[in-house]
C-alpha cells in the first residue's frame, strides 16, 4: 500500500488497517471472489491506480513513524494512569 499498489486481500489479512472495501484495497474472503477482485485489477488499469492512490494516501494519512509513536506513547500514558490510580 505504502508503494501505491492496489492490494486484494481477505477480511483476516487487513486486520488492523482501517481501509475501505472498494476504496483503498479490494477483500475476497472466498477463493472466488479473490480471483474476481483480482481479475478486476488486472482488467481495469484506472481501477488499479486509484486503490493504489488511495490506499498510499490512507498509509500517508494514518500509519507514518510519528502516528504510530504517537499512538503508542498515548497508549502507554494511559496504561500509566490507570497503575497510578489503581494503586
Amino acid at each position: 500500500m505504502a508503494m501505491e499498489k492496489a492490494i486484494v486481500s481477505t477480511t483476516v489479512g487487513a486486520e488492523g488497517i482501517d481501509a475501505r472495501d472498494g476504496y483503498e484495497i479490494l477483500i475476497g474472503d472466498d477463493p472466488r471472489t479473490f480471483a474476481v477482485q483480482v481479475g478486476r485489477l488486472l482488467e481495469d488499469e484506472g481501477l488499479r491506480r486509484r486503490i493504489g492512490q488511495a490506499a498510499r494516501s490512507l498509509i500517508e494519512r494514518r500509519y507514518t513513524w510519528d502516528e504510530s509513536v504517537a499512538r503508542l506513547e498515548n497508549f502507554y500514558a494511559e496504561l500509566l494512569q490507570r497503575a497510578g490510580t489503581s494503586g
